[in-house]
């Protein structure tokens, strides 16, 4: 390999000085890939991370993009080997394997046949180079058409944005990303070696929807079965390379189902920061596929910025190296017909999703946000924040919306509502039914969120919000708690429920996401690993609430439900990586994990503690991250400086692993 090899450092050398085409240019250059003539192999090797690939034999052809180098095309017959090198995930990896794919485990991990591969990644080109020179000229027409057919194959599928990673990786070379996407004997995979976005490696099989509704017939989407972090420990942070720090939008709903959408968005970079990369759809996925589309991204709404828009993602070229410490105002424009009503109802929401462009990491989400809404009549319109006016235009309703602490999850939603508003202690209450007006049902939610919060306030803080919406859903059974609002389906307004007063089940939801200010929006949520800080959390203390606000056997029925819920999980997976589960019934497995086994490990904590400590532990930690994003292993570590040992073997068991306390 020295020949080919040598030939090939001079080629990357000389082709780094050049400078990167616009990541437009080059998503569309990618879209182009041609394969140069390639060359036979027998027991090639190809590893990344915990990927192993051995290529028996058949063809390997480079992959170029504008004339130059980016991976590597296999076409024959060969093997593939994946394992975990993360002991906190090999019980998920575990269960995922038999529950999302076709595979079974086999000496803690994964293989099976390979019939055609694409990697990207410029370095495999000569490290695959099987001990000979590349041949000059094209591929023969027969490899570039199954390679073509591969890259179709894997275009067509939804959730998973390989071009742009892919675009990033070449625009950055240096940080060693590789995509890889493989034809198995059993599944279609995607592999990532994600250096630039994520900083995991990522195993995942493409498989469709089991039961397609008409939008998502034949739509295949990825279940992760491994997930594991690159070049730190599982507990540590993930680099981070920008936050948003402010938003500010105007939502115009003309008529109909149209949306028109001026966002500007405060980009504050970490680390030096060239392309920013966001999720938005493309589509809104509902009875129908309701196209969505990025018309325009600015710089102080003049100067144009490179972008591409695809596959839910957004990649936008800024116009130099942002160095850590500098702020960049983004301005985007979006419109689509995607405003659908709910079975025909007089609503329409857009929900904790991305209909706004947004970082995918929630870590990088701490923005302050002002919301200007504007509705066709007769729909009021709803938002996160304190408004702060409302009034009419024409054949608009319009609203003013304000939120000064840094949150996550916009939402906005409008439709035909009667609002009850009620002011105590410095916190106003909105309440809204929809359709008809409630005024009973209304006046004792009220109350009842006042009576939460006063109860709250003694354990967790005071409520930091001027303001709360709480806003009536036609549906049944859930509740949603974006920042400063509560989601409540029309069992929470039914007034022969609320006309006694507290409701068992009913209100421990509602106090559930009563909580949530506290789990979820005062401690954020810094990645779907830190979820049972959010969930686990508002769980406990809303039965706890119930125990102390209503009647002691609300707490004790609580405890035998969570256990019954529970008994199942066993060893599937731990209470940190619920969402980590994949598959078949992994719902409901994260959803015992969370919401079930992740209380009781906390009523084992306060058991543990005593009840003295383990309140100031979980008020503490609330002053300790105050609108910051919270991490297990700092909660870890003031569970125990509160208790004045080492705790960490504790979480280790019942937190990180699969074991269950006393």
């Amino acid at each position: 390999m020295r020949g080919p090899a040598a030939v090939l450092a001079v080629f990357f050398l000389a082709s780094a000085v050049q400078a990167a085409p616009p990541v437009d240019t080059l998503v569309r250059s990618i879209d182009g890939a041609r394969l140069a003539a390639g060359v036979s192999v027998e027991a090639a090797e190809y590893r990344s991370g915990s990927l192993a690939l051995v290529f028996a034999s058949g063809s390997l052809s480079p992959i170029l993009v504008d004339g130059e180098p980016a991976g590597v095309y296999f076409l024959g017959d060969g093997t593939f080997n994946y394992r975990s090198a993360d002991p906190l995930e090999l019980a998920t990896f575990a269960t995922n394997i038999v529950n999302a794919s076709k595979y079974k485990p086999k000496d803690g991990g994964i293989g099976g046949t390979v019939k055609a591969a694409a990697i990207w990644d410029p370095g495999a080109v000569a490290a695959l180079a099987a001990g000979k020179p590349w041949p000059e000229g094209e591929v023969d027409a027969s490899t570039q058409s199954a390679f073509d057919k591969l890259r179709r194959r894997f275009a067509a599928d939804e959730f998973v944005p390989v071009v742009h990673r892919v675009a990033q990786g070449l625009s950055n070379p240096e940080a060693g990303f590789v995509a890889a996407q493989l034809r198995t004997g059993k599944h279609d995979v995607v592999y990532m070696y994600d250096t630039i976005r994520e900083f995991d490696e990522m195993f995942m099989v493409m498989r469709k929807v089991r039961e397609p509704t008409p939008a998502l017939e034949g739509i295949r989407y990825p279940r992760t079965l491994s997930r594991q972090p690159i070049g730190r420990e599982r507990l540590e942070p993930r680099p981070r390379r920008f936050v948003m720090t402010d938003v500010d939008l105007t939502l115009v709903n003309p008529a109909g189902r149209t949306a028109n959408l001026e966002v500007r968005q405060t980009i504050h970079a970490v680390a030096p920061l060239r392309i920013v990369d966001l999720s938005l759809w493309n589509r809104r996925i509902g009875p129908d596929r309701y196209p969505y589309k990025m018309n325009s991204v600015t710089l102080d709404g003049e100067k144009r910025l490179p972008y591409s828009h695809r596959d839910n993602d957004v990649i936008v070229e800024l116009p130099r190296t942002l160095q850590p410490g500098e702020s960049i105002d983004i301005h985007f424009s979006v419109s689509g017909d995607l405003l659908y009503r709910p079975g025909g109802d007089n609503f329409w929401w857009l929900p904790i999703a991305e209909w706004l462009p947004i970082s995918e990491r929630m870590d990088e989400q701490a923005f302050t946000y002002h919301a200007v809404v504007k509705v066709a009549k007769p729909f009021t319109p709803f938002s996160n924040g304190t408004i702060v006016r409302r009034w009419q235009e024409e054949k608009l309703d319009c609203a003013e919306f304000r939120m000064d602490k840094p949150i996550q999850f916009p939402v906005v939603l409008a439709g035909k509502y009667k609002t009850y508003t009620h002011e105590h202690v410095g916190v106003t209450v909105h309440v809204s039914s929809y359709a008809f007006n409630k005024p009973a049902a209304m006046k004792k939610i009220a109350n009842n969120v006042h009576s939460l919060l006063g109860f709250y306030r003694k354990f967790l803080g005071d409520y930091p919000f001027e303001e709360l919406h709480v806003i009536e859903i036609n549906a049944y059974g859930f509740g949603i708690a974006p920042p400063g609002i509560i989601f409540l389906t029309r069992e929470a307004f039914e007034s022969v429920l609320t006309a006694r007063g507290w409701t068992s089940g009913l209100n421990r939801r509602f106090a559930h996401e009563v909580a949530h200010t506290w789990w979820g929006h005062v401690a954020k949520m810094s990645s779907d690993e830190e979820q049972w800080l959010s969930e686990s959390t508002a769980e406990y203390f809303s039965a706890f609430a119930m125990g102390q606000l209503w009647r002691k056997r609300e707490f004790d029925e609580a405890m035998t439900e969570w256990k019954r819920q529970s008994r199942d999980v066993g060893r599937l997976g731990s209470i940190y990586l619920a969402n980590r589960l994949s598959g078949e019934g992994a719902f409901w497995t994260r959803t015992d994990l969370l919401y079930a086994k992740g209380p009781l490990v906390l009523h084992a904590l306060r058991q543990e503690l005593g009840d003295q400590k383990f309140f100031t532990l979980m008020k503490s930690y609330l002053t300790n991250y105050d609108f910051k994003h919270v991490e297990t292993r700092n909660f870890i570590g003031m569970a125990g400086w509160v208790a004045d040992r080492d705790l960490a073997p504790w979480f280790e068991r019942y937190v990180l692993g699969t074991e269950w306390p006393e």
